[in-house]
């Protein structure tokens, strides 16, 4: 994955560039144009933020390592799931976020409606992914119909077609 330079909002929405809070540097006229952080954002406020910064500012990429992230989130840490509730939360919370990227960068400079059903295509095939995996396949039926309707029937999720088919007969018959 790149860094996030230049002006490319839609390669932000579709993961092919990033952006890590931590290491943002935000001239003032531009943080004010982006607004504040979404505190009802559990734990994704920061990538909704960063989504509406990327339509407002051109970014200038350092190539050496300014900041390395662990991603064992120790117990206590904010992206610590105990257990598989917890995941299930952050998949509402995530979708929360996804919807609030499009209602607030929408009439932005640089939205592209291709790239967010993209990424909503990406989030959804992993609310479903980890449903099937916990075989709540009603749930993943539900989660698959409502990503192919925001997404517009993107590749990442519609690539899961098949396994949701299999779902739909597991939920008719158990299993």
């Amino acid at each position: 994955m790149r860094l996030i330079d230049g002006f490319h909002p839609a390669e932000y929405l579709r993961t092919e560039r990033h952006a890590h809070i931590n290491s943002v540097l935000v001239k003032r006229e531009a943080a004010e144009r982006t607004g504040e952080f979404d505190t009802s954002l559990r734990a994704t406020e920061d990538l909704e933020w960063l989504a509406r910064l990327v339509h407002e500012a051109e970014f200038c990429a350092v190539p050496e390592v300014l900041l390395s992230y662990d991603r064992s989130a120790p117990e206590g840490a904010l992206t610590h799931h105990a257990g598989r509730e917890d995941v299930f939360r952050d998949h509402a919370n995530r979708e929360a976020m996804l919807l609030k990227i499009r209602e607030r960068c929408g009439t932005r400079r640089g939205w592209d409606e291709s790239a967010w059903r993209f990424r909503a295509g990406l989030e959804f095939r992993s609310f479903v992914r980890h449903r099937l995996r916990a075989r709540q396949w009603r749930k993943a039926i539900e989660l698959f119909e409502k990503g192919m309707e925001l997404s517009h029937g993107a590749e990442p999720l519609a690539r899961l077609r098949g396994k949701v088919r299999k779902a739909r007969f597991k939920a008719l018959f158990g299993g």
